[in-house]
C-alpha cells in the first residue's frame, strides 16, 4: 500500500532564520514517520488534502487502532517528525 507523496511545489523551501540570516531549506514531510501506540496511531499531518487520504490508508492498515492526524509542519522544519521524537528511552 502506498500513502500519498506531497507535491515538491508545495513543500520544496521555506524562510528560515539561521544565525541571524535568512536561509531557504529543503522540506521532506512523510507521512510514514507515524508512530504507533497501543491502540492509536499518531499520524503526520501537513494542512495538506493529502492529509485526509493518508489518514484513510493508515486506518485500513491498522483497523484496530485509532488514527490521529497531528499537524507537524513545524517537526519537519526541523528536520523530523513524530516518529523522530517519540524515540525509545533504555531502561536503566
Amino acid at each position: 500500500m502506498r500513502l500519498p507523496t506531497l507535491p515538491t511545489s508545495t513543500w520544496s523551501s521555506y524562510r528560515a532564520t539561521t544565525r541571524g540570516r535568512a536561509t531557504r531549506r529543503r522540506l521532506s514531510p512523510s507521512y510514514v514517520n507515524f508512530y504507533v501506540a497501543n491502540g492509536g496511531i499518531v499520524l503526520p499531518a501537513f494542512d495538506d488534502p493529502a492529509d485526509e487520504e493518508a489518514r484513510d490508508i493508515v486506518a485500513r492498515l491498522f483497523p484496530r487502532h485509532a488514527v490521529v492526524p497531528v499537524p507537524t509542519l513545524e517537526l519537519a522544519k526541523a528536520d523530523g517528525n513524530v516518529h523522530c521524537i517519540t524515540q525509545q528511552q533504555p531502561a536503566r
